[in-house]
């Protein structure tokens, strides 16, 4: 048997056997699900991963770039569509090992089977003479009884002296009969007991090792097949350290490549205007026949538009930041009421500034409370508010400012300090004086919906979110609006995710 141990060391161990040999079968599909599962993971990473890269080129990222930051996008997607194929290719070698395991557990299956088969028919054929020599023995033993009883009977008789000739005649007979039978047992017995030990002998140190031995093969093989394929997925392994190192090596190079002053001058080299800067803008007269100060239409021209001339230069001057100047109301050319018109004109444009800049206001605090998981964004957002608050107030100093230059024009009107101006309307009192409302920082005045209320919405149409605050949706879905702000973005919630959302792709369900 050479250095088969199990023909040695299993003796009488088939049930053992039987019960091992379907387990491990067990252990080989089990084997093949596992490299299946991990072939599907493979390849959704592959193709996952061909999606991420494929996602920029499409929406034209790359092709905005330019110069070393372009080389460095187009390296980073080439290497990353690398190592979605090297994904995909090593997810299609663990497909072939799992069929790989699955043909050979089909033929594992089948030799088992065979050598099972074996192993029952001897253990048959062993038990079947067993059974005959236990009932020969059995035969045996009861002829061997029935002899000695008759045997024991007779001498009794003969020992009285009393029984009849005939009668002990039927004794002898019968005691005959039975030492007859007695020994034809005996023989039966000794050669079932010869046949036994044949079948015994042949059994334990021929038969039964055989199939031992074959067993000892068929799980032989397996453990080898195992160990290739434990090999195979251990080399197919290997190759990542260094395949992930040279994908690594490639980007870090283009990367360390970049060059900002290189592509700021390719960026300026394919979109320079050529425009240089303009002359000074010349002072063009309203006309040959008007002068500024001259009696008639000249300060009507001048107070008809006097609030609008006024009013867009401190726009534009407070949106930007700037201080809003005051105009020039110590002007004697003009009267009273003009000089209380130019500063009406301003006081209402500082009113339209602080409502227009306060809405900015409440949209940056919704981004504060937006970015609450990302606090380097939300530390951007806090900053910009504060600039913002600031902006506002000095608006509202300013704004202040001209009130109090109003009511100082206003009063002096009504004593008649306003020269002929006053003279010249003797029977009208000065034009009352109104403070405007302070939008104090939390009222509501230049709010759109900002309630606990909310609405039901349905998507009209597809939209895809263009930054981090907004939110995607696809149509038919059903949104929830918490906010719904007058300049057209509302907020809204949609499967935990929450963003703006543009109010013309959206329907009110019920509304």
């Amino acid at each position: 048997m050479g250095d088969k141990r199990f023909a040695t060391h299993m003796l009488d161990g088939f049930e053992t056997l039987y019960k091992r040999t379907e387990e491990v079968l067990k252990s080989l599909s089990d084997f093949g699900k596992f490299f299946s599962s991990l072939s599907s993971a493979e390849l959704a990473y592959g193709k996952a991963l061909n999606k991420v890269s494929s996602m920029n080129t499409k929406k034209g990222t790359v092709a905005i770039e330019l110069g070393s930051v372009k080389n460095s996008w187009e390296t980073t997607h080439n290497e990353l569509d690398v190592l979605s194929t090297k994904h995909t290719t090593f997810g299609n070698q663990l497909a072939e090992m799992s069929n790989t395991v699955r043909n050979w557990t089909k033929d594992a299956t089948s030799s088992r089977a065979k050598v099972v088969s074996k192993g029952q028919a001897l253990t048959k054929e062993v038990a079947s003479v067993m059974a005959a020599l236990d009932k020969a023995k059995k035969d045996y033993e009861s002829k061997c009884k029935s002899a000695e009883s008759a045997a024991a009977a007779l001498a009794k008789s003969r020992s009285e002296g009393t029984t009849k000739p005939k009668e002990l005649a039927k004794l002898q007979s019968k005691s005959t009969k039975a030492m007859d039978a007695a020994k034809a047992a005996d023989n039966e017995y000794k050669k079932q007991l010869e046949a036994a030990n044949g079948k015994q002998t042949s059994f334990y140190q021929s038969e039964m090792p055989g199939v031992l031995s074959e067993f000892e093969d068929w799980e032989t093989q397996r453990l080898n097949f195992m160990r290739e394929l434990f090999e195979q997925y251990s080399q197919l392994q290997s190759e990542f350290p260094a395949f992930m190192d040279e994908r690594s090596k490639a980007v870090h190079a283009a990367v360390s490549a970049i060059d900002v002053k290189d592509d700021i001058k390719s960026y300026i080299d394919t979109a320079q205007t050529g425009v240089a800067p303009p002359p000074a803008i010349q002072y063009e007269p309203y006309s040959n026949d008007f002068k500024i100060g001259s009696e008639g239409g000249a300060r009507s021209a001048d107070g008809g538009g006097g609030a609008d001339a006024s009013r867009g230069p401190a726009a534009a001057n407070a949106a930007a930041g700037g201080p809003m100047t005051f105009p020039d109301v110590d002007d004697e050319s003009l009267s009273v009421d003009e000089r209380i018109g130019k500063l009406s004109a301003q006081q209402d444009e500082l009113r339209d500034c602080i409502k227009a800049e306060t809405k900015s206001k409440k949209g940056l605090e919704k981004l504060v409370k937006f970015y609450a998981t990302d606090p380097v964004a939300q530390e951007k957002a806090k900053g910009e508010l504060e600039e913002q608050k600031k902006k506002i107030q000095a608006m509202k100093d300013q704004r202040q400012k001209v009130e109090e230059k109003l009511a100082e024009l206003q009063g002096g009107a009504a004593r008649g300090g306003a020269g002929e101006e006053a003279s010249a309307y003797p029977d009208e009192p000065p034009p009352a004086y109104e403070p405007e409302p302070a939008y104090e920082e939390g009222e509501a005045a230049y709010e759109g919906e900002y309630t606990d209320q909310f609405w039901e919405a349905s998507a009209l149409y597809d939209y895809e979110a263009t930054n981090d605050t907004e939110l995607s949706f696809n149509e038919g879905d059903v949104l929830v609006i918490t906010e719904r702000d007058e300049s057209g973005w509302w907020f809204a919630e949609l499967r935990g995710e929450a963003g703006f959302v543009p109010e013309n792709y959206v329907s009110i369900i019920g509304e």
